[in-house]
């Protein structure tokens, strides 16, 4: 016997062959198929009471169960066949058999809302009678669904019935009470406060009233219902010392806010275990209404610190919400020098997190230090370049104000922990804005041993380097080696870092190329060119540290002391000579100078203010200089206002199908909520999809996948999206469900 093909054709509603095969094989009337149903529980999905009734009285079992736990009452009562269910109840199937998350067909009648089911349940009589305050695996009665989902007619059946007490609480110490005020089913509280026992005092396991849940999702008319009740407290706090003003203003809930500073006893001064008030938790998630009406209260004080020394400015910052910081710079009292504990400025948090528009307002402001040192001392700088914000990085390079060169406790410079991180758009920028080259950390390595020592490939060009790609032809390197260490290096040692300096350990950054080939065409390439000018050859020898770095014009041309590489002192030079004549040394520099506005040889220019070098009127030194700062100053205008295109990888959108994310659901278990966070998905629309969810964690992680497919921008819609979000939360096991490779 085919019992799928059997359990297909009734489900189909072809039933010419069932009874016929029943009466040929008797004792084959409770066979299952390979999800365990029998034939009756598909007779119940299709509502067949006519096979029911034969089924039944050929021996069928009517409380089997199939892998979830579900019986043929429980199929009945799913598919809303009334006369079914009344065909079961009467003949003695029992009414409070649990399936695998301890729904009974009641529970499940009542989270539809299939009133007139309930009634016939309610009906059940002799030994078979309902228990309705049976609990399902979380604790919940069938009371408490339907205060969840605001079932206000269902739940006054359920009241009527001897035995339901509206005081019960689940496995999270939710009354009915609590989950209808949670929702905002404001009539369905109405009922249940009609109710004798019910108590808005009575809190959940976190320490919650009613109040607070009605508070914490912005439900105000049921909130305003709760505050007429006799004992309903407005400051009395959960088990992290949160009134419902504080969870009001933690998700923006201006309304709802509103209405409880208009109740007696309502301090917004209160502070939570963390030390936050309420205007701390509007200005991190920057609800600037609410904000601006708690500042608009008595006793609210911008200067509050929280147990971390953070004031509501350090907050909006942090999470880069400029309007509420704006808001907040507006107050008597706001200070952008205040500290937290580890000593950090509202601009090291938003540098910290990369808020570009948010520092730059901050930058705005008198008496900010833009160079503060944090406990690591570290500068907001630091911060940005240590998180890689290159928006940041620009900002604060464009500020005359901004130090480039000042080392932590580690003494890192920003440029050295740009090249710690491989950040070629952030170097490019620190060279450009002249930062020393030569700065040493803690161990004495300089930029090139960080470059060489991590063998990584640098990322993040953002602006074209072309100096990269003279270096790759320079040493023989395929292009496919452009961003590597040693190109970088390179690259970095023809902008005057040291490839001799010795770091603690006695080594240098050529010590540490194991390549010996590499190594002297490196040598011979940086040697080879002039470091001011980058055209000719470098010919001229300083004494006494043998850099050979510079070629015989621009040694005419130049007068300095020290050498540009090592910072030593310089003796004597070998192999410089001397132009013979006022007419060699302006040749000289007409040909070496460019102008950088036109980018032509600036020769007549050059020609008309050079006088020979020996004389002390004028010098060819200062037209070079003339040429070079406002090379300098047109390079940081530039890079201040020219919009940075950065080159994406186009993303093809992949299909997923609706089979792999419920896959995917299955496996996710308590997990989920993390996963819809790492997914972009608001905490407000995953609580929203836990308590309409609440007891079945393959529904609530399959709504949140579904949400996040639906809503979030197509590009973003990938299966590396989500195999990222998945990593992150640790679900390996759900990450065997995805394709190998996206396509």
């Amino acid at each position: 016997m085919d019992v799928k093909k059997i359990i297909s054709n009734i489900v189909d509603g072809d039933f010419k062959d069932v009874e016929r095969l029943i009466k040929e094989n008797p004792g084959t009337v409770n066979q299952i198929n390979s999800h365990s149903q029998t034939f009756l529980m598909a007779a119940c999905e299709q509502g067949s009471t006519s096979l029911i009734a034969f089924l039944i009285e050929s021996g069928a079992n009517m409380d089997m169960s199939d892998k979830e736990g579900l019986t043929a009452l429980h199929y009945a009562v799913k598919s809303r066949k009334i006369d079914a269910v009344a065909s079961l109840v009467s003949r003695g199937a029992n009414v409070n058999k649990q399936d695998s998350w301890g729904y009974t067909p009641l529970h499940r009648a009542v989270r539809k809302n299939y009133e007139d089911v309930v009634k016939v349940l309610l009906s059940s009589k002799g030994n078979n009678i309902l228990q309705v305050t049976q609990r399902n695996n979380d604790g919940g009665t069938p009371l408490h669904l339907a205060s969840l989902h605001g079932h206000t007619d269902t739940a006054k059946l359920l009241l009527q019935q001897n035995g339901t007490d509206v005081r019960v609480v689940d496995k999270y110490g939710c009354t009915p009470l609590h989950l209808a005020s949670l929702h905002g089913h404001t009539d369905t509280a109405k009922l249940l406060l009609q109710q004798n026992g019910t108590d808005v005092r009575l809190v959940d396991k976190y320490g919650r009233t009613p109040l607070h849940l009605a508070s914490l999702y912005g439900h105000t008319d049921t909130a305003k219902l709760l505050l007429q009740q006799n004992g309903t407290d407005v400051m009395l706090v959960d088990k992290y010392g949160r009134t419902p003003l504080h969870l009001a203003s933690l998700y923006g809930h201006t309304d709802t806010a509103k209405l409880l500073l208009q109740q007696n006893g309502t301090d917004v001064r209160v502070v939570d275990n963390d030390g936050c008030t309420p205007l701390h938790h509007a200005s991190f998630h920057g609800h600037t209404d609410t904000a601006k009406l708690l500042l608009q209260q008595n006793g609210t004080d911008v200067r509050v610190v929280t147990k971390y020394g953070r004031t509501p400015l350090h907050l909006a910052c942090w999470d880069g919400h400029t309007d509420t910081a704006k808001l907040l710079l507006q107050q008597n009292g706001t200070d952008v020098r205040v500290v937290t504990k580890y000593g950090r400025t509202p601009l090291h948090l938003a540098c910290w997190d990369g808020h570009t528009d948010t520092a730059k307002l901050l930058l705005q402001q008198n008496g900010i230090d833009a160079n503060k040192l944090d406990k690591h001392g570290d500068t907001p700088l630091h911060l940005a370049v240590q998180k890689q914000h290159y928006g940041v990085v620009s900002l604060m390079l464009a500020q005359d104000s901004v130090k480039l060169d000042i080392g932590n406790h580690n003494k890192m410079t920003p440029l050295l922990e740009a090249v710690s991180r491989t950040h070629l758009g952030i170097i490019h920028k620190f060279i450009i804005h002249g930062a020393n080259m030569n700065a040493v950390d803690n161990d004495g390595n300089n930029c090139l041993h960080l470059s060489i020592i991590k063998k990584e490939i640098f990322h993040s060009e953002v602006e074209p380097i072309p100096i990269l790609d003279e270096c790759c032809k320079e040493l023989q390197l395929d292009m496919d080696r452009r961003l590597s260490g040693i190109v970088v290096l390179s690259y970095l040692a023809s902008q005057g870092a040291s490839l001799y300096h010795r770091n603690d350990k006695k080594v240098t950054p050529l010590d540490c190329i194991e390549n010996q080939h590499l190594k002297e065409k490196l040598k011979t390439f940086l040697q080879s060119l002039c470091r001011w000018c980058q055209e000719k050859k470098a010919t001229v020898t300083l004494h006494p540290c043998q850099h050979t770095v510079i070629c015989q014009n621009c040694c005419s041309q130049l007068a300095f002391k020290q050498c540009p590489i090592c910072r030593q002192h310089i003796l004597r030079k070998s192999g410089f000579v001397c132009p013979k004549s006022e007419e060699e040394a302006t040749q000289a520099v007409a040909e070496s100078v460019e102008c950088p506005r036109c980018r032509e040889k600036a020769a007549q220019a050059v020609a008309e203010s050079v006088v020979y070098p020996r004389c002390r009127e004028k010098t060819v030194k200062t037209v070079v200089e003339s040429f070079e700062s406002l090379n300098l100053e047109e390079n940081r205008s530039h890079s201040t206002s020219k919009k940075v295109e950065v080159k994406q990888q186009k993303v093809e959108t992949p299909k997923l199908e609706e089979k792999c994310l419920q896959d995917v659901a299955k496996l996710l278990g308590v997990n989920w909520q993390q996963v819809g966070r790492n997914l972009g998905i608001r905490n407000v629309d995953l609580g929203i999809i836990r308590y309409d969810y609440p007891y079945n964690t393959k529904e609530q992680s399959f709504q949140m996948l579904h949400t996040w497919y639906t809503s979030c921008d197509p590009e973003m819609r990938t299966l590396k999206t989500l195999r990222k979000a998945l990593k992150e939360a640790e679900c390996f096991e759900a990450l065997q469900c995805l394709p190998s490779e996206e396509k």
